[in-house]
């Protein structure tokens, strides 16, 4: 009985032990909501920030589109501003042409025709021509200051080595008072084609920094006026040590205005190494491009603190999610564990109800051999207590077999008698 026991004992741990690897290999729910948390929580994460950088370039593309528009607004602007300048040109040089032979320089009435041109027009501080030794002969005043004097000799030197060049505008020059101009000048030809001089108007760059201060940018906002060369010409919020500066071999200049008329770019700033998106539009009639640009950083603040708001959101979710599915993972291990033990104390109780069964049908074996050996010696005990008593029988027979055989015989005594 003992070792029955045992055996039973041994065979439920075995039971369990093997129901254990059976439960390793088979999958795990609450392994399974573990995944899905991940899973899940991967999956928000991921769509919120595909929802952000979305949001995000389309703020950058809708600042590029805003940036475009105002800078062809600009360029517009600065086109009929210069291009006034250019009408005052030309119609000093027709006038210059009418005159009669061995007028006189300097003559009243020329300088007080350029005067009257040149009044009214915030964008011009005056209007001069020189002969072709770079001599003032008409001058619309005032006079001219600092390094204008230098840059309009280098003009007429230009201007004679390039008969078909056409229109021409200087750097910046800083006149004596302060104030940034640039000589905007066209040559004049004899009448026999020949090299008569250069007529010179000096723009004045302190118009169109006031034009672009009265458009409304965004903190951050620059404008510039440039040559087609990068150099800077004007710029809001004017700063001297921009002006004069060249950015050609920047990407507005160096990617955009050498392949197209207009475009936007993002790109870092010269002067802070932040990123500016900046749109930039050359002019058609004149050396000159306008670029718009705005601070990165500004355009995205908005998006910025929108982008907290979405994180915050998304990371209270995601620990929400993971809180809940983590703690129903938890309970899906003690159901999963009282599972494991009902369905191993069943196996037990099967194995013990086996075992019980083949010791009963060993008993009763037993029983049956044990009853039919009770029989037999039944049959045995009954068989010695026949075969006694007919030995008894037989002894007495016997005995009286040899008392008849030792007795004389019943003739003789006959006889006897």
């Amino acid at each position: 009985m003992r070792d029955d026991r045992g055996n039973l004992g041994g065979a439920i741990v075995a039971l369990k032990r093997e129901s254990g690897r059976q439960r390793s290999h088979l999958p795990s729910v609450s392994r399974s909501l573990q995944v899905a948390a991940i899973t899940v929580t991967l999956l928000i994460i991921a769509a919120t920030a595909q929802q952000l950088a979305r949001v995000r370039d389309t703020m950058i593309t809708n600042t590029e589109r805003q940036m475009a528009r105002l800078d062809m607004v600009f360029a517009e602007q600065t086109g009929r501003a210069a291009e006034t300048v250019d009408f005052i040109l030309r119609n000093t040089i027709d006038a210059v042409r009418q005159l009669p032979p061995g007028t006189q320089p300097h003559a009243a009435a020329m300088d007080d025709l350029m005067r009257h041109w040149v009044e009214g027009v915030r964008q011009v501080r005056g209007v001069c021509v020189t002969d072709k030794g770079g001599t003032i002969i008409f001058a619309s005043g005032p006079p001219m200051q600092g390094n204008v004097p230098g840059a309009l000799h280098a003009a007429v030197l230009w201007h004679a080595a390039h008969p078909d060049a056409g229109l021409r505008i200087s750097d910046p020059l800083r006149e004596t008072d302060g104030v940034w101009t640039a000589l905007m000048t066209r040559r004049i030809d004899a009448p026999d084609g020949s090299f008569a001089g250069v007529a010179s108007a000096r723009m004045d760059m302190r118009y169109f920094e006031e034009f672009y201060q009265a458009i409304e940018l965004r903190e951050g906002g620059v404008i510039l006026l440039h040559l087609r060369d990068g150099t800077v010409l004007a710029r809001y919020p004017h700063n001297d040590a921009i002006i004069g500066t060249s950015y050609a071999d920047l990407p507005p200049f160096k990617d955009i205005l050498s392949q197209a008329m207009a475009g936007t770019v993002i790109m870092a700033s010269p002067l802070d190494g932040g990123e500016r998106v900046l749109a930039i539009r050359a002019l058609k009639a004149f050396p000159l491009a306008v670029n718009v640009s705005v601070d990165e950083d500004q355009v995205l603040a908005g998006w910025r603190a929108q982008a907290w708001v979405f994180g915050i959101g998304a990371f209270v979710v995601c620990w929400l999610l993971m809180a809940l599915m983590f703690l129903l993972a938890r309970r899906s291990r003690e159901v999963e564990r009282l599972l494991v033990e009902f369905r191993n104390a069943k196996e037990a109780t099967e194995l013990a109800n086996r075992r019980l069964i083949e010791q009963m049908e060993e008993r009763e074996r037993a029983e049956a051999a044990l009853r039919q050996a009770q029989r037999i010696e039944v049959v045995g005990r009954l068989t010695g207590g026949v075969a006694h008593d007919f030995n008894n029988l037989l002894t007495v027979v016997r005995g009286n077999i040899e008392l008849l055989s030792q007795a004389p015989s019943l003739d003789q005594r006959e006889r006897d008698l």
